[in-house]
């Protein structure tokens, strides 16, 4: 029972990050969270799960209540590790609603909760979403000493983490006019971005490339690269992502 628990707790995380579109994806886990009634731990990854997919199609109120619900259960049990990784759903939702300031609230708690606990897996890819969070408020200084933690802890199969913090060092990096070092930085996150199924991730990290592109003068090379952003969002049912990667696009357009 407890490997079976274990499984559907990953399942869930699969649903959220994997390629699944989101209608399907919630689907899938409304029936698994019906059939786990009793086994709280899985209820909550589950919640959790959805919590994040409802934020991809835009529903950030019902998101933010499925959160809470699914953090609560986590909390009362005590499990301070899995409370901490939550964080990293909880700044995602906030990410696609445009609330930076609160997406950094969730994320600090959690870093500040895995520093504590001596905990180093975890804590490099929240550091490398801080890392993000921090540099889209124009904080560059934090954005950088996350994203130096993110690539000191990341383990080279920790693609995640290797992806964030290349991402935010590209974005930082072409800001500084150094347009070479971070179009390298962008293509490299991208080729570890399209070696997994995640497709979000895929498309974020075409985003990256095509502002690098566009700030180094380089439009026409950057539209269809936001043109395969929105393409890679829409799959996945990110219509929040596929909206924003359109008004890039139109505003390269102008």
């Amino acid at each position: 029972a407890r490997e079976a628990a274990g499984a559907l707790m990953r399942l869930a995380l699969a649903l959220y990050y994997g390629p699944a579109p989101v209608p399907e994806a919630i689907r899938r886990a409304e029936e698994t969270l019906a059939r786990a009634q009793g086994n709280r731990v899985v209820e909550s990854t589950f919640l959790v799960s959805l919590a994040g997919l409802h934020a991809m199609a835009g529903r950030f109120e019902e998101a933010r209540e499925l959160f809470a619900r699914g953090e609560a259960i986590v909390e009362e049990l005590g499990f301070k590790v899995w409370l901490a990784g939550f964080s990293m759903v909880a700044g995602d939702i906030e990410l696609l609603a445009g609330e930076f300031a609160a997406a950094e609230a969730h994320l600090r708690r959690g870093y500040e909760a895995l520093e504590g606990m001596g905990e180093r897996t975890l804590l490099s890819t929240v550091s490398a979403k801080l890392a993000g969070t921090a540099y889209a408020q124009g904080h560059e200084e934090e954005a950088e000493r996350f994203a130096a933690t993110s690539e000191q802890l990341a383990g080279l199969k920790d693609v995640v983490s290797q992806i964030g913090w290349r991402v935010v060092r590209a974005k930082m990096l072409a800001r500084q006019g150094s347009f070479e070092d971070a179009e390298e930085l962008a293509r490299a996150a991208l080729e570890l971005a399209e070696r997994t199924d995640n497709l979000s991730s895929q498309g974020s990290a075409l985003l990256t490339l095509a502002e690098v592109l566009e700030a180094a003068g380089r439009s026409d090379e950057a539209g269809p690269l936001l043109d395969r952003a929105g393409e890679l969002f829409v799959r996945k049912g990110n219509v929040v992502a596929a909206e924003r990667a359109r008004g890039l696009r139109a505003r390269l357009a102008v």
